[in-house]
């Protein structure tokens, strides 16, 4: 791995990840690893190199996004929203609206969730998103907001229900 600090990565879970990515079974990877994002939140992790497989070797680019448990006010699941939309197959249904990277791997402990999932090449971050893509990411959440609640699909755990906004509302306000 390049950088000091970044997660160790469990070679099986690499490897099971990369087979999903692939639908082929790897038996070999030489990679390197990097941290792209030091949040306070999560630790994103891109790892790429080569596969190797009967047939050939191939290249590949991949994100481990690691989220450890933390507690938001009335909101105790809210450190792994994204691995439970994964792990109940929303990703689907919000990618009629917005792009989410492909899940290839998704592990869980008591208190840590793991996603392995697509490397996308673009922007990130406050600094590179201008006010015109923020307001089309508003507008497709929106979207998608409204979708849920006119099918009745809006009292899901990983969604925020009106009482947990309503109440961090209050704390901001």
């Amino acid at each position: 791995m390049n950088e000091k600090n970044v997660h160790e990565i469990k070679k099986e879970s690499l490897i099971a990840a990369l087979n999903n990515k692939f639908d082929k079974e790897i038996f070999d990877v030489e990679y390197t690893a990097n941290r792209l994002c030091k949040g306070t939140v999560a630790e994103v992790i891109k790892i790429e190199g080569n596969v190797k497989n009967h047939e050939k070797i191939l290249p590949f680019k991949l994100v481990l996004k690691i989220q450890k448990k933390w507690n938001r006010h009335l909101d105790p699941f809210c450190w792994r929203r994204e691995y439970d939309i994964y792990l109940n197959k929303l990703d689907k249904e919000i990618s009629r609206f917005i792009r989410l990277p492909e899940c290839y791997l998704l592990e869980e402990s008591h208190d840590t969730t793991k996603i392995w999932m697509e490397y996308i090449e673009g922007m990130s971050g406050e600094d590179d998103i201008d006010d015109k893509k923020l307001s089309l990411a508003a507008e497709k959440l929106g979207m998608l907001q409204a979708d849920f609640h006119k099918s009745g699909s809006f009292d899901l755990p990983y969604i925020r229900n009106f009482p947990a906004v309503e109440s961090s509302f209050d704390l901001w306000y």
